[in-house]
């Protein structure tokens, strides 16, 4: 046999159709999340699921049946497909978070933030917006809200006026385009109208719309003004104002907000409002302070008709504004399933926010909620309650976002200068620790809360509502209680004794952090719980450090469960439930997010002292004991005793979910057709429309321009599996490898394969080999040489369009995309065409080059041939290095290609062709008017053939080698040549995969891989055409000359 090997040759890269995405070492982002089409994973019902979206999450989610949606009937739990806890769902009765948006003292600026309204976007966004006073303006400010990461963002000014007492009660209104629209009062000349401004980018910016929509101005030396509220419905948008202290004016706009024209007066005697779209109807809330003060609701079908006309519903909530009271508070929202809630003040007792909600057409209405406080001799629960008059929420607004309620207030606070500032409280929502109900329906208006709480609207000891201990320093900062070392080793805690009976127990949560010292073995930072009646007692204490907690049963002097290790410097939440001779305590990072992911911490049984217990319930918060470096912060201490008790638990399927319709996780929303069981489970998939699987090697058909993409820039490792198993090593079809890589805009990586027991180098990925360190001059747009460069490496005409150039100046540089290029070579002088590229997206901000200048091309497609020299590997993948500074910000590969590499070991004959289609669609009018369309990017049919034959006698006396390796096989016969295209064509399922056209590559030198990047050179194709064979002389199977005509080959583009 003899081994004759070419110094180059002819190939295609065939792909190894055993290929498989090897998931567990493979580490990647994918771009733009989309919700795939739901399917049911166990159960025997007729249940299917519809979900929509727009998605934030990576991992699918998993539905179950629950044996309560909340409302009376079946509902879901849902968790994340990686995730053993299950989320039930709490209802709006829960505060389940508490922050502070603008915490302002009176002093500095600004000054002090008022009258807050917010609305939710289509994606889950929530934009507010409020009146803010600085030392020099009167403004209107708006902040977005991202609940799926819950950050808010930073306050943007929408309007300012130099009359700092002036009134503007900002209001917001969703168009259905998505566009945002914010009204609010002016005043000139003593006549106060309407200013409109909009926000095509979802708050971001605004600009004014209209200065002036009203048609009729309203003179202020005769009217008062106040409150706003509009909302879109229907044909438009309806505006409900407060005029003349008391008295709503009614409004309607037909041309997106530019002009609004007087409908009707609505009622006197109400100092609060709220306009809420149901379903089409619109609805007016309002509060007539004759009478007992409490909330009614009236109806219309449309924005054009009078509200003074409609039927009045009374809501049975108790006095929430009577005869005479003009400090009334009101907010409404709508959830998933088309229910009304409306929250409200009982301004004749402690000023407790309550609720109520009721199912359309609205006219049954429910209290959210039990508790000892009674209402016509119907319980309600308590939303807030501050057990003091002297501190309370006011200026109330809600909007429905993420599965939850977020109720928007300031507060009056008697002892506090912090009164004119603006915190959201989250009102329900997804837990994996929900609360248990107070009867056995698990509603959702049955949801166990807190009848107790304490935010930081002023000094917990204000109103007497705590008494404080210790002479140590607190303080409100920015938005917290601080409690502070100051230097000093005195306590400063507060306490308080709840009253409720032992057999009742207590459920207790805080948000604290500590942020400096604290110690494990005593109290320096913490919270003492203690439920007794003279009879019975049980006692917790929990001793907070920076690095975690400390459970310690104070009645058995011993350590309750095991420390937690959790940061808090940043916050934590803690829940606790206490009830005979067993406790819970659960833990999380604090968080205002719509997913409540509790960690169990110390779980189980207690002591009990039944001789010489205390006499009462009993509540600690602060620094407990003495330190001098000790600091820490509390947002929030809620708790509840006595018969409203409920037990908080992990989820099971028979707990409270929700009803379909709903919003899930994620930006996901779901509904059901059908019926469904308790424990019936669906999946919810999550795709990509940047999917890794659009360009991994069986992607069919192959599409470089709908591949993958990644979200940032981390290296990524994308792992292809061609065996049973990772330890099991397999031939990769050959002892020459080929990876091929389309349509990326990185240049930099490594090829590696797995040997059975580790992963080990093959290749480096330098696409940038021969194409660097080009000294260049930037003009406008266009790059350009600046010095001999590149002599004698010629670049054909637009050969680099969709590369990159990469500009380099000492340390750092711009990337851009390369539009086009000239031909020529990258040389200043010498006689020869200089070449220049023109890049998409200068700035202008890039570096001008010049004689230190430093650019780099990164081509869009790389071809790495990699000699096995005989060993067999597992398992292929794709390292891209971290970091490298794309134009995009990201790392995208259109398509991937891997397999053995098919030396044409008989060169076929001469006459090559190579035809260029263009994507260009000319139609000419009879008048012969063209007109062109550009539908698709060029591409290059290939075509040739063995017309001259194949000698076929005697195939495999003459092999070939890929490369000059110590070990390397033969990877060719010739002869084989006729056969092996047949192949090769059924292996790719002729057009259906892609192949790799290389029709000149050097033999590798020993101990290298080869790297191709030329346009020319390395080509994604598929077959086109079929193929015939002819034997042209010969006796068949034996000495036939076959003939091969014609092998056709599209370039996929």
């Amino acid at each position: 046999m003899t081994i004759k090997t070419p110094a180059t040759f002819k190939a295609l890269i065939i792909p190894d159709t055993r290929a498989s995405l090897l998931g567990s070492d493979s580490t990647y982002t994918q771009a733009d999340p989309v919700v795939g089409t739901p399917t049911k994973m166990s159960g025997q019902t007729s249940l299917t699921l519809d979900a929509s979206g727009s998605v934030d999450v990576s991992e699918d989610i998993v539905i179950q049946a629950a044996s309560s949606g909340g409302r009376g009937g079946a509902g879901f739990l849902w968790k994340n497909k990686g995730d053993a806890k299950y989320r039930g769902h709490n209802g709006a009765t829960l505060v389940q978070s508490w922050r502070a948006l603008a915490y302002f003292d009176g002093t500095g600026s600004p000054v002090e933030a008022t009258d807050p309204q917010a609305v939710t976007l289509e994606n889950g966004v929530i934009v507010l917006a409020f009146e803010r006073q600085t030392t020099l303006f009167r403004e209107v400010v708006t902040r977005k809200y991202t609940p799926l990461t819950d950050t808010w963002g930073s306050v943007t000014i929408v309007y300012q006026t130099t009359s700092t007492g002036a009134t503007l009660n900002p209001t917001l209104v969703v168009l259905p385009s998505g566009r945002l629209l914010c009204f609010h009062w002016v005043i000139a000349s003593g006549i106060y109208n309407i200013r409109a401004h909009f926000s095509a980018n979802s708050g971001t910016t605004w600009a004014v719309a209209s200065r002036g929509v009203l048609n009729e101005t309203i003179d202020s030396g005769t009217y008062a003004v106040g409150r706003l509220r509009a909302v879109f419905s229907g044909i438009g948008i309806a505006l409900a104002a407060e005029v003349d202290l008391g008295k709503i004016w009614q409004y309607y706009s037909t041309d997106l907000g530019a002009s609004f024209t007087k409908l009707s007066d609505v009622l006197a005697s109400s100092y609060t409002h709220d306009l809420v779209n149901l379903n089409g109807s619109l609805g007016l809330l309002t509060i007539v302070t004759a009478g007992n003060g409490s909330p009614k609701l009236r109806i219309v079908g449309s924005i054009t008709e009078p509200f003074a006309n409609a039927e009045v519903i009374a809501i049975p909530g108790g006095d929430w504004g009577h005869t005479g009271a003009t400090d009334q508070d009101l907010a409404s929202w709508v959830d998933d399933d088309g229910a009304l809630f409306v929250v409200g003040r009982l301004v004749q007792s402690t000023d407790q926010i309550i609720g109520l909600w009721s199912p359309a057409p609205y006219t049954e209405w429910s209290y959210l909620g039990e508790s000892a406080t009674t209402i016509g001799g119907v319980k309600t629960g308590l939303i807030i309650d501050t057990t003091t008059a002297s501190v309370y929420p006011r200026y109330l607004s809600a909007t429905y976002a993420g599965g939850r309620a977020m109720l928007f207030h300031s507060w009056s606070a008697s002892g506090s200068a912090f009164d004119n500032s603006i915190a959201v409280a989250a009102l329900g929502g997804w837990s994996t620790v929900p609360m248990g109900s107070v009867d056995d329906s698990l509603d959702a208006d049955k949801t166990g809360g807190f009848t107790a709480c304490y935010f930081p609207y002023d000094l917990p000891n204000t109103g007497a509502a705590w008494v404080v201990v210790g002479g140590g320093t607190a303080a409100l900062v920015s938005g917290e209680l601080a409690l502070l070392s100051g230097g000093g080793s005195n306590t400063k805690y507060y306490k308080k004794n709840p009253a409720g009976a032992f057999a009742n127990g207590m459920l207790f949560a805080a948000s604290v952090a500590v942020t400096a010292g604290g110690i494990n073995t005593t109290p320096r930072a913490g919270v003492q719980l203690r439920v007794a009646d003279g009879a019975s007692e049980i006692k917790l204490e929990i001793r907070m450090t920076t690095t975690g907690f400390l459970v310690y049963d104070k009645i058995a002097l011993a350590t309750f469960g095991a420390a937690v290790a959790v940061d808090t410097t940043g916050g934590v939440d803690l829940l606790v439930h206490m009830n005979d001779t067993t406790a819970s305590v659960y833990y999380r990072i604090a968080s205002s997010g719509e997913d409540l992911e509790y960690i169990a911490g110390p779980t189980g049984t207690i002591t009990k002292k039944t001789v010489g217990a205390a006499a009462n319930n009993q509540i600690f918060f602060g620094r407990i004991a003495s330190s001098a470096v000790t600091s820490m912060t509390v947002t929030s201490i809620q708790y509840t005793t006595g018969l409203y008790t409920t037990t908080p638990a992990a989820v099971t399927a028979d707990q409270r979910g929700r009803a379909f319709p709903s919003y899930v996780a994620g930006g996901i929303s779901a509904d059901q057709t059908g019926v469904a069981y308790t424990g019936d489970i669906h999946n919810i998939p999550i795709e990509y429309d940047y999917a890794l699987t659009r360009a991994l090697p069986l992607a069919s058909p192959p599409s470089p321009r709908i591949g993958w993409r990644s979200t940032d820039e981390t290296e990524a490792l994308i792992a292809v599996l061609f065996s049973n198993t990772k330890t099991d090593v397999t031939e990769l079809g050959g002892d020459l490898l080929g990876v091929h890589l389309e349509g990326i805009n990185w240049s930099a990586g490594t090829v590696q394969g797995y040997n059975g027991s580790a992963w080990v180098d093959l290749a480096t990925i330098d696409t940038t080999t021969g194409f660097s360190s080009l000294v260049y001059d930037r003009v406008g747009n266009i790059i350009r040489p600046a010095n001999v460069g590149l002599a004698g490496v010629w670049s054909d005409a637009n050969e680099w369009a969709g590369s990159h150039f990469k500009m380099i100046a000492g340390i750092g540089g711009a990337c851009r995309k390369i539009k086009t290029n000239s031909s020529g070579e990258f040389v200043l002088s010498g006689g020869r065409k200089r070449v220049s590229f023109t890049l998409e997206g200068v700035t202008g901000s890039e570096t001008t080059g010049g004689a230190l200048s430093n650019g780099e091309i990164w081509p869009s497609r790389a071809t790495i041939l990699i000699p096995l020299a005989g060993v067999d590997y597992s398992a292929i993948r794709i390292k891209i290095t971290a970091s490298q500074g794309t134009a995009e910000g990201y790392y995208e590969i259109g398509q991937v290609v891997i397999g053995p590499v098919l030396m044409l070991a008989d060169s076929y004959s001469w006459g090559r062709s190579v035809e260029t289609q263009t994507g260009t669609t000319l139609q000419t009018s009879p008048d012969r008017i063209d007109r062109a369309s550009v539908d698709a990017p060029a591409r290059r049919i290939i075509e040739f053939g063995w017309v001259d034959g194949v000698d076929q006698t005697d195939v495999g006396d003459i092999v070939a080698t890929g490369a000059a390796t110590v070990g390397a096989l033969p990877i060719a016969a010739h002869g084989e040549t006729v056969h092996a295209i047949e192949g090769a064509l059924r292996a790719s399922d002729g057009p259906r995969r892609a192949l790799v056209y290389l029709p000149n590559v050097t033999r590798i030198t020993a101990g290298n891989v080869a790297t191709i990047v030329r346009r020319e050179a390395t080509v994604l194709v598929r077959a086109l055409s079929d193929v015939r064979r002819d034997t042209v002389v010969g006796e068949e199977l034996t000495t036939e000359l076959a003939r091969l005509s014609s092998v056709v080959l599209e370039e996929i583009v």
